[in-house]
C-alpha cells in the first residue's frame, strides 16, 4: 500500500482548478514565493472570498502575526468548489515566518487509491488513534459545505415546478377562452370555405407566436437579472437545463394550443355559432 501525505494542507493546491485572476498564469508557484513583509500571496476558496469576505482576487486581508506586526495576504487567485472553503491559504515558509512558535500540522492531505480508501483510513486511524485522528473523504467534506446550498437550490427547484405547472394550467385557460370568444369568426371563416385543417393551422401559428415571443423575453429579463452570477468566477451555470426548462415549456404549450384549437373547430360548436 503506497499512500502520501502532506505536511500541510497548503502545499498541495492543485493549480488546474484555481480560477485565476490578475494575469496570474500559476498561483502554485506565486504562493510558494517568499514576499517582502508585510504583503504575503494567498490563495481561498473564491466563494469565501465573495461571500463571506465580501472581497475579490487582487484585495488584501490584514491580520496580526505572532508578534502584533500587520501581516497583510493578498488573494491572488481563488479556488473553484474545494475542500479549503473557510480557509486562507499561505505557504509554510511565509506562515513559519510570521508565526514561528507553531509546530506540527493540524491538517493532512492523503493521496490514494480510490479503491484502497477504506484500508487507508483503518491504518491511519490505527496508526494515529492517540492523537485524535479524524479523517474525512473530500467528497463528504464537500457534501458538507454544499449542503446548505443545495438546500436552497432544492427549494427554488420545487418552487420553479410549482410555478411550471400553474404556468400551464394558466396558458391553457387563457387558450381555451380566446377560442371560445372567436367560435363566431371561426364559424363565418369556416362558411366562407376555409377548411378544418387550414384553421386550425391558423390559430396553432398565432397563439404559438404568442407564446415563442414571451417565451423570449421571459428568457432574456431572467437573463438580464443573474447576468452577474453568470460572469462572477467559480459560478457553474447549467445552459443546457435552462434550454431544456425552455424547451420544455415549448413543447407543452404547443400541445395544449393544438388541442383546445382542434376542439375550437368542431362541426356542432360552428353550427351554433352561426345561428348566434
Amino acid at each position: 500500500m503506497r499512500y502520501k501525505i502532506s505536511s500541510s494542507a497548503n502545499q498541495q493546491i492543485d493549480s488546474t482548478t484555481a480560477r485565476l485572476h490578475d494575469d496570474i498564469s500559476s498561483p502554485h508557484q506565486h504562493i510558494n514565493q517568499s514576499a517582502h513583509q508585510p504583503i504575503i500571496p494567498a490563495i481561498a476558496d473564491q466563494t469565501v472570498i465573495q461571500w463571506s469576505l465580501g472581497k475579490k482576487t487582487g484585495d488584501t486581508l490584514f491580520y496580526r502575526n505572532e508578534k502584533g506586526d500587520t501581516l497583510g495576504l493578498k488573494l491572488i487567485a481563488g479556488l473553484s468548489s474545494s475542500i479549503f472553503q473557510g480557509y486562507v491559504l499561505i505557504s509554510n515558509e511565509n506562515f513559519l515566518r510570521n508565526y514561528p512558535s507553531s509546530s506540527g500540522s493540524n491538517v493532512f492531505l492523503i493521496d490514494g487509491s480510490a479503491e484502497k480508501s477504506k484500508e487507508i483510513g483503518e491504518e491511519l486511524k490505527n496508526t494515529f488513534r492517540d492523537y485524535g485522528w479524524e479523517m474525512t473523504t473530500a467528497g463528504e467534506r464537500l457534501n458538507e459545505f454544499n449542503s446548505v446550498t443545495n438546500t436552497y437550490l432544492a427549494i427554488f427547484l420545487a418552487l420553479g415546478a410549482l410555478g411550471l405547472i400553474l404556468g400551464t394550467v394558466g396558458l391553457a385557460i387563457v387558450v381555451a377562452r380566446s377560442v371560445l370568444e372567436r367560435r363566431r369568426e371561426i364559424a363565418i371563416l369556416q362558411a366562407l370555405g376555409f377548411t378544418k385543417g387550414s384553421i386550425w393551422k391558423l390559430l396553432v401559428r398565432e397563439y404559438l407566436s404568442l407564446l415563442t415571443w414571451g417565451l423570449m423575453i421571459g428568457l432574456v429579463s431572467s437573463t438580464v437579472s443573474v447576468w452577474p452570477q453568470f460572469i462572477s468566477p467559480g459560478s457553474e451555470v447549467s445552459y443546457s437545463f435552462v434550454l431544456l426548462i425552455a424547451a420544455a415549456i415549448l413543447i407543452n404549450g404547443f400541445f395544449w394550443i393544438a388541442l383546445l384549437s382542434w376542439f375550437a373547430i368542431k362541426p356542432k360548436e360552428i353550427l351554433d355559432s352561426l345561428r348566434n
